[in-house]
């Protein structure tokens, strides 16, 4: 077995001219323990975030996971946010910044945007904010207002995906994403609306669709770069790290 090291990462990342932003992503569960000798969680994410400050990334990404017991979100609002404040305290001494994520599972734990905006601002810490995935918020029948109340300096990355058209809101499958422009998820408009809110950060593509794995890699970068460039660029046509060709 080949074990590697941060290091060796480090110089295949210069190598190929590849700059990391964020690492992904930590799933979090109801089951997770608070206790940071104890606990799994706490273990992942101190080696992750090790990687991140020492790979220059500014984000890790956590997915509050599926409500396995069903109860009611003020519940699972109370829980997490006392574990991110927890986390926040315990990270402190990392440069890297938690964004968390609403998932486009059900019943998820945090189910829509508008709870989503509500914990962060209850949580209320500097290095805990805000992923928001495009396909998480389509399902989910979260608001072009919700994006609206968004602050802004807890929008910490963004990630654009697609949906097939006609698939299940209720039950996304890893087969139901598609490219960016290439499903139903009204994309333009969304992201329109976060240039609006004055967001100019990361977008970064996530795609978990099993018929991409059979693709070569370099066609598959090819064809991800053109996508979601085609949604980006009439948006942020004048951004300094977005050119035309």
């Amino acid at each position: 077995m080949i074990e590697n090291t941060i290091e060796d990462l480090k110089k295949l990342l210069l190598e190929h001219r590849i700059t990391v932003c964020a690492i992904n992503s930590l799933e979090i569960y109801q089951s997770d323990l608070f206790d940071e000798k104890n606990s799994e969680l706490f273990s992942k994410l101190e080696w992750m975030a090790k990687a991140a400050d020492e790979l220059g990334a500014n984000y890790i990404i956590t997915a509050p996971m599926l409500n396995d017991n069903n109860g009611p979100y003020e519940e699972n609002k109370k829980y997490l946010k006392a574990l991110y404040q927890k986390l926040s305290d315990y990270f402190s001494k990392y440069k890297v910044k938690l964004g968390f994520e609403i998932i486009s599972l059900s019943p998820a734990m945090v189910p829509d945007l508008a709870c989503a905006i509500e914990l962060i601002k209850e949580i209320n810490r500097s290095n805990i904010g805000l992923c928001f995935d495009c396909l998480a918020f389509y399902s989910s029948n979260s608001s072009i207002e919700d994006i609206r109340r968004i602050p802004l300096e807890k929008l910490y990355i963004v990630h654009i995906n697609d949906a097939r058209k006609g698939f299940n809101k209720d039950s996304v499958m890893e087969k139901d994403r598609r490219f960016p422009g290439e499903g139903e998820i009204p994309l333009k408009e969304i992201v329109s609306e976060l240039k609006r809110l004055g967001y100019d950060g990361i977008y970064s593509i996530e795609l978990i669709t099993p018929y991409i794995w059979e693709w070569d890699t370099a066609r598959a970068i090819k064809h991800a770069y053109k996508t979601t460039k085609n949604i980006l660029y009439p948006v942020y046509k004048n951004h300094k790290h977005l050119a035309k060709n």
